[in-house]
């Protein structure tokens, strides 16, 4: 099983994105260490999205964690034309604009979790590239932008 892992920091509301790394987990030390880092981070967050027909109507959920508790769990509609890569990037967006407001807008750390490998390597390799050539010739650069 594999899982993309963020480490998102809010210093004075200003997002600041780390990217910890791409685990899979093949061995039990590396669940127990896993494990070990849920227990310090005091949110969660799996992320979904997709659309039927590409393009087509699509939506996209997030699950908030906290303390292993549920928090939130939030559904959307992404438009009636668009693609699973679209909906995939607006989970994340939306997770984090969830974060950024409300009781737990000050918090200092949070995990996503995404199955999505276009949102994995556009944010650990294809970005850099993108934000250089002033993201010419990228699809949804208005979302990535976001995610910048």
């Amino acid at each position: 099983m594999g899982w993309f892992i963020i480490l998102f920091l809010f210093p004075k509301r200003k997002i600041e994105i780390v990217i910890l790394s791409v685990i899979t987990f093949s061995n039990k030390f590396e669940i127990l260490l896993f494990l070990l880092i849920i227990r310090l981070i005091m949110i969660i967050i799996y992320t979904d999205g997709s659309c039927l027909s590409n393009p087509g109507p699509g939506g996209f959920a997030f699950l908030i964690l906290k303390n292993n508790t549920i928090v939130d769990l939030v559904c959307g509609c992404v438009d009636s034309n668009t693609t699973n890569n679209r909906a995939e990037l607006t989970a994340v967006i939306e997770a984090l604009e969830w974060c950024s407001t409300g009781e737990y807008k000050d918090e200092k750390e949070i995990i996503i979790n995404t199955d999505s490998q276009y949102v994995q390597k556009g944010m650990t390799i294809w970005i850099h590239n993108w934000k250089r050539k002033n993201w010419n010739k990228v699809k949804n650069p208005d979302l990535w932008q976001k995610l910048d």
